[in-house]
């Protein structure tokens, strides 16, 4: 499980492009290709610098307007699915922080 107090990151040896309106990632590691478009590509955006999980989702509930705690359901969903492909790295932060 991934906290808002987590800091979350890309792993730096996913390379990535940009192509049209698409993002696509490659791990050499696994051999893998990862595609991102929309949603998925504007959060992978926002990973370019360490962020604060809670940060995150109160970023894209102000970008998207939607309620923060369905946001926070479905972006958390995804950055677990990124965590388990190895292309985000994220670091624990303190309980009780936030």
């Amino acid at each position: 499980m991934i906290e808002e107090t987590d800091m979350i990151s890309r792993n730096q040896t996913i390379l990535s492009v940009d192509v049209h309106d698409e993002t696509v990632l490659f791990s050499a590691k696994n051999g893998m290709y990862y595609n991102l478009s929309a949603t998925s590509r504007d959060i992978w955006t926002r990973l370019a610098d360490p962020i604060r999980v809670g940060s995150l989702y109160d970023d894209l509930t102000s970008f998207y307007g939607g309620e923060r705690a369905v946001i926070a359901a479905d972006a958390g969903a995804f950055l677990l699915h990124l965590q388990g492909l190895g292309v985000v790295e994220v670091t624990r932060g303190p309980i009780g922080s936030e």
